[in-house]
């Protein structure tokens, strides 16, 4: 597969108004856990690299956290990179 993109975060957003404005307070949310969640997903994402099975990794629907994590936690621990996005709204 030359490009695998991870689709829709299962992570509190408001995609179609999952979560109508006021109604989700951030503090409820785990972020250390969601960080985990994304560390696991993209050392599965490096053994498929690895395996010759996957050349590329990318992000549809991501948050703007949801990006800078994987980005960040890539860099960290030496991870596959992100290299594509593809947003819920485009030019």
């Amino acid at each position: 597969i030359d490009l695998y993109q991870l689709h829709w975060p299962n992570r509190c957003t408001p995609h179609f108004a999952r979560q109508w404005p006021g109604m989700l307070k951030f503090t409820d949310v785990d972020a250390e856990q969601h960080t985990a969640d994304m560390l696991d997903i993209l050392e599965g994402l490096d053994a498929c690299v690895k395996a010759g099975k996957i050349k590329h990794c990318g992000l549809s629907d991501d948050t703007p956290w949801g990006i800078s994590q994987f980005l960040n936690l890539s860099k960290e621990h030496n991870l596959p990179k992100m290299v594509s996005i593809q947003n819920e709204f485009s030019l």
